[in-house]
């Protein structure tokens, strides 16, 4: 039996989204990445975001061009073709997609992107709290539009869909991800006002999905991540991951576990 109680009493520990969210996706790789703290390999998928995040960041605040990102692109994509991941033709459609999304800002994402608002934030790192429990994160973008709307935006490189009727695996893979956003509506209505849209900028697909910012599923993320915390805190069993594919190629303390699909 491992108690993780002590982390909660740190002080220097903080809760985010992503420490929730990996919890669940696997309780074992959790309790190796912040209890052992186990060596993280560097991982295809999470080296490239880092990558856009970056880039997009600099075009956005005025540090680069368009030009120029897309020419740091090009120029570092290489190295990250030795970290851990999926096969190379994966990997190429990746290099393209993400060159489409900085080619001189042509993407229709990138269009839409900067058609948002003026930027107040830009990958921003936020603390706050939530039901008294410390919290941290790394905004990507909030912004204001020209009628005073606040929006916070995630990049992410995933091609999510907007929500439809029949899409039920879709419209729930879009309602967990967006428990990012209204957790970072937290600081962000303290900080500029509250918030009226949260949005993912989905570069690799060129597409930006828009949801109106609703009372009740912010209510229910919070009431999610304090439920998780309790049920991280009494955990006994901490049990693998099943999924292969995610274990492989997700996780990147996978290198240090038994468990691990090699």
């Amino acid at each position: 039996m491992i108690d993780v109680s002590f982390l909660a009493q740190s002080p220097g520990w903080r809760w985010s989204y992503s420490r929730l969210q990996q919890f669940h996706s696997c309780k074992y790789g959790w309790l190796l990445k912040y209890v052992f703290e186990a060596p993280q390999r560097k991982l295809f998928f999470s080296e490239y975001g880092k990558l856009m995040h970056e880039l997009i960041a600099g075009v956005l605040s005025g540090e680069i061009s368009w030009r120029a990102a897309e020419l740091e692109y090009a120029r570092r994509f290489h190295d990250m073709l030795q970290c851990y991941g999926p096969p190379g033709s994966v990997k190429a459609g990746y290099f393209m997609d993400g060159l489409r999304h900085l080619r001189c800002g042509s993407s229709p994402s990138a269009h839409n992107l900067q058609a948002i608002g003026h930027p107040l934030a830009i990958e921003q790192y936020v603390e706050f709290e939530v039901g008294g429990h410390p919290f941290c994160g790394y905004i990507d973008l909030v912004a204001r539009g020209d009628a005073g709307a606040i929006s916070i935006i995630d990049h992410k490189s995933r091609a999510l869909k907007e929500r439809g009727g029949r899409r039920v695996k879709s419209n729930a893979l879009l309602d967990e991800y967006l428990r990012q956003l209204y957790l970072y509506s937290v600081p962000v209505a303290k900080r500029y006002g509250p918030p009226s849209n949260l949005m993912f900028n989905c570069f690799r697909s060129g597409s930006i999905i828009s949801e109106p910012f609703s009372q009740a599923a912010f209510e229910e993320t919070i009431a999610w991540a304090l439920r998780t915390i309790e049920e991280i805190l009494r955990e006994t069993e901490w049990l693998p991951c099943e999924d292969a594919w995610k274990c492989r190629y997700l996780c990147d303390v996978a290198g240090d576990c038994e468990y691990a699909t090699k």
